[in-house]
């Protein structure tokens, strides 16, 4: 059964984070639109939903898209190396300080490195494709 989950909040985002620990992506996975406000990732997700014990955990092909996303930025990843797998770890969100929806979504990889999204708010989709 393909999934389908939206996030408008970080309890929401919380859920994302979840189903798409140990995704697989490289950089040629990623769009970044600026002009649109806009961020696609293609990955390669855990289909934790499926486990069953003593089975291998199933993979599905997915996309992680981010709206309303103002600036991206990169910590610790070789923007050079386009194909480069990068282990998503967790999406977390940091609220700006004076406002509970504008912040920075953080998404941390394994090896240390994340990409960093500030964002008017949260808004994020997980799909299977």
């Amino acid at each position: 059964m393909a999934l389908k989950l939206l996030a408008l909040d970080s309890e929401d985002l919380t859920i994302i984070s979840a189903y798409s620990q140990k995704a697989i992506l490289t950089l040629n996975d990623i769009d970044w639109d600026p002009e649109q406000a806009r961020l696609l990732l293609a990955m390669k997700r855990l289909r934790w939903e499926e486990k069953k014990e003593g089975a291998p955990i199933l993979s599905c092909d997915s996309v992680l898209h981010f709206d309303r996303v103002e600036k991206l930025s990169a910590s610790g990843i070789n923007c050079k190396d386009k194909t480069r797998s990068y282990t998503l770890l967790a999406i977390h969100f940091l609220p700006d300080r004076h406002t509970d929806i504008y912040g920075e979504i953080i998404m941390h990889f394994e090896d240390k490195t994340a990409l960093r999204l500030t964002v008017e708010c949260i808004e994020a989709r997980l799909v299977d494709i």
